[in-house]
């Protein structure tokens, strides 16, 4: 209390004992999450290791499928094999955390594609999830509102869908894009209990609509998935949204038993069969594209250089020149540092959208 009255010039001693506190605090999430899921009926997911856009590691030309025509670097690269290390190394760090394998994979900024899902079952995830703006692409027709953003058509929408792989089939939930947004990034802006009012406004606008549209029936499976980015909640409430959550799990809990909060495995075995997708759409939860990772010059340019350090590496583990000596070890390192390369947050950065004061320590690295 005393540094956070202080204000402004702090010293080194000081920074440091802030930092300090944040990494102890940093080491108490992994408890919570264990206590969450243990105990408190919750359910963990995981994603790929280094946070990748996995469809454009399998095939970077895929960016074309997502946008038609959409420029792409002069270099392509296709390595599924690195998507499929991301997946497995990712599910591997969630086993040594939490003691079991994941259900459900988010896939870095909800990236999805044929060959990515179809990779994500033969991985042994049991669920995924992406955004509403893909159902509609799948579907051929837009998710169209009313004035107070309920869906005008909502029997079609609020379901999870069977994705049909070769490795079997794979169920996706499409998250309700105005309903997650609103706490994403509205009401941190609002009084806590306007918040929470307006909240479950919404989602009694969505059950009576369900309720009384022709197809609507109490047995009818559906699911209103409300989707977050960790990050961009929680820092913009002042006091990171404890008192709009704490209201608004109360009010929710006074709409039992028409509507239960559920996890999207729990969801899962209630619904029972989930209906096949008409088709796998190929993008992101960013405008459905992949043009923010690859959509711009300096984006080409660091797929490219990408590209030549991924096809370097991969000679050097196979095909060394003679009078060279690989160390192991450091082979295994440049691996790793590569994997870190493929990760979808440097390119997020690159372009004129969107802007970060912070852009020249991404281009320095």
């Amino acid at each position: 209390s005393r540094l956070w009255r202080k204000g402004s010039g702090y010293t080194e001693r000081e920074k440091l004992y802030v930092l300090d506190h944040q990494i102890e605090v940093m080491g108490r999430v992994f408890d919570e999450y264990r206590k969450l899921s243990r105990e408190d009926g919750g359910e963990l997911s995981s994603s790929p290791m280094y946070h990748p856009i996995l469809p454009l590691l399998i095939d970077n030309r895929s960016a074309r499928d997502a946008l038609p025509g959409a420029a792409l670097p002069g270099l392509p690269f296709s390595w599924p094999e690195d998507a499929r290390a991301q997946l497995e190394q990712g599910r591997g760090v969630f086993r040594e955390l939490f003691g079991a394998d994941p259900d459900g994979l988010w896939p870095s900024e909800g990236s999805i594609s044929p060959a990515a899902l179809e990779m994500a079952r033969g991985s042994g995830f049991r669920w995924t999830a992406t955004d509403e703006i893909l159902l509609a692409r799948a579907f051929g027709k837009a998710v169209k509102r009313d004035s107070d953003g309920i869906p005008v058509e909502p029997d079609w929408f609020y379901r999870p869908y069977a994705a049909a792989t070769k490795s079997g089939s794979i169920p996706i939930f499409f998250r309700d894009h105005h309903l997650s947004d609103l706490i994403g990034f509205e009401y941190s802006r609002w009084d806590a209990h306007d918040a929470a009012n307006n909240f479950v406004h919404n989602i009694k606008g969505i059950y009576n609509r369900l309720a009384s549209s022709a197809s609507g029936r109490s047995d009818d499976g559906y699911v209103i998935p409300v989707i977050l980015d960790g990050e961009n909640a929680w820092e913009y409430f002042h006091d990171s949204g404890v008192q709009f959550l704490n209201v608004l799990l109360s009010k929710l809990e006074q709409l039992r038993p028409n509507i239960e909060f559920v996890t999207l495995s729990g969801a899962l075995n209630e619904i029972g069969d989930v209906r096949e997708l008409p088709e796998i759409p190929t993008g992101s939860w960013i405008d459905g594209t992949f043009n923010i990772w690859i959509g711009h010059a300096e984006d080409h340019a660091a797929w490219e250089m990408l590209s030549r350090a991924r096809s370097l590496l991969d000679a050097k583990g196979k095909n060394p020149m003679p009078t060279e000596k690989i160390d192991p070890a450091s082979l295994e390192k440049a691996r790793e540092y590569l994997m870190v390369a493929e990760g979808s947050d440097w390119c997020w950065w690159y372009g004129d959208d969107p802007f970060t004061p912070h852009g020249p320590e991404f281009e320095r690295f």
